[in-house]
């Protein structure tokens, strides 16, 4: 089946804004498991996050994921995900946590947007999902789509719920700040 950039951009607007919609939640559970080499997977995963409705580019090195957004505009609409503040923040911490727990085997996650950067290691994050969350999935269950799956839609209202905390997102950046590059 082939899906339109169009329809892709739409339903990752409608995911975060909705407070991550159950279909949307089906179609990034289906990449649990991913392994950060397959380009493609997570490539299709990122297309489904926050700021996929801005163009962008992404690299795979030594099990990181770097992800450079670009505000050119698709569709004509500057992307809302791009702007300074809460709704960078968002986004950056968004995708930090769904793709840790989509792509088991990656070390750690870079995202730029224009001069601002934001990174952080699979194990910061994956303390911080401790700490907020609870257990996490263990080695064996990261790698099994339907425990990936099952862990989403338990954690999912959470999650929001954490990313939406303007104290959380406070002590986050304290901890793991957004930076601005010469």
């Amino acid at each position: 089946m082939k899906v339109s950039l169009r329809n892709v951009l739409i339903t990752a607007l409608l995911l975060f804004s909705a407070g991550c919609s159950q279909y949307q939640e089906k179609l990034l559970q289906e990449y649990g498991g991913t392994y950060v080499g397959d380009n493609g997977n997570v490539s299709q995963i990122l297309s489904r996050l926050p700021g996929a409705d801005s163009s962008l580019s992404l690299e795979l090195t030594d099990q990181i994921i770097t992800v450079n957004y670009h505000h050119n505009q698709i569709d004509g609409e500057p992307s809302e995900w791009l702007e300074t503040g809460e709704s960078m923040g968002k986004m950056f911490m968004f995708n930090a946590i769904y793709l840790s727990i989509l792509v088991p085997n990656a070390n750690g996650f870079v995202f730029h947007v224009e001069e601002y950067s934001f990174s952080i290691t699979k194990s910061e994050i994956e303390n911080v999902l401790t700490e907020q969350l609870g257990p996490l999935l263990n080695e064996e269950e990261k790698w099994d789509p339907v425990k990936v799956e099952q862990f989403i839609s338990e954690k999912k209202e959470a999650i929001i719920d954490m990313i939406d905390s303007n104290e959380f997102r406070e002590s986050f950046f304290a901890e793991f700040p957004i930076t601005i590059e010469d």
